[in-house]
């Protein structure tokens, strides 16, 4: 089973957003999954909680992903 988790973050009103990170755990035998992270917050976004979303890239179609 894979699992990935996004890493909080914060940032200052006006500012980018900071490089988004996360964990991904569950690969075996080489596979070339790797996992991004998107956030729908922007420099000019009212001050308040963003959901962190992660996604993942199956270069191979080896696995079904689901989220």
């Amino acid at each position: 089973m894979l699992v990935v988790t996004a890493d909080n973050q914060s940032r200052v009103y006006g500012v980018a957003n900071p490089v988004l990170t996360g964990t991904l755990s569950g690969l075996q035998n080489g596979d070339p999954i790797t996992d991004n992270y998107t956030c729908a917050a922007t420099v000019t976004s009212s001050v308040g909680g963003y959901a962190i979303v992660p996604s993942l890239v199956d270069p191979g179609g080896n696995w079904s992903i689901t989220s």
